[in-house]
């Protein structure tokens, strides 16, 4: 069974909830008859910006340390040193361990930043690198860059 598919809505000034992009708008029209009454879950969008941070993070302390392949190979290490991670009953009874999504729809932006602290904390203490001085390095790389 797959997930529904998921939209992004605009809170207005009377509070009314405006559809973010036109696929959004096609999504709610597809589904819904105006009038229709919709339960939805309330998620705060998460950051953009943070997001990239993140993969840019990842994806130096792969090159400066060669101990993962990819950025992506890491990001899996974090999540199973976190502990996020659910059991999958497999069909012969075993239960497997995967690791949980980080997706835009899977975290919300509260969820993301918990996340994020504790992934620094995860890279600083198994790799000895001062996840706040990288942070200030990638800023400060922007900014000359902008």
């Amino acid at each position: 069974m797959s997930e529904m598919p998921w939209a992004l809505f605009e809170v207005q000034e009377d509070f009314s909830l405006k559809p973010k992009r036109a696929l959004d708008l096609e999504l709610v029209q597809a589904r819904f008859k105006p009038g229709a009454t919709v339960i939805g879950k309330y998620k705060r969008s998460r950051s953009k910006p943070q997001h990239d941070l993140y993969w840019e993070i990842l994806r130096r302390v792969v090159k400066g340390t060669g101990r993962w392949h990819a950025p992506e190979d890491l990001h899996e290490a974090i999540k199973l040193d976190l502990r996020m991670v659910t059991g999958l009953s497999m069909m012969n009874g075993e239960v497997r361990f995967i690791a949980r999504s980080t997706s835009f729809t899977a975290m919300d932006d509260d969820e993301f930043q918990e996340f994020f602290q504790s992934a620094m904390q995860s890279i600083a203490e198994a790799t000895g690198i001062d996840t706040d001085d990288l942070i200030a390095e990638i800023k400060g790389d922007e900014r000359r860059a902008a």
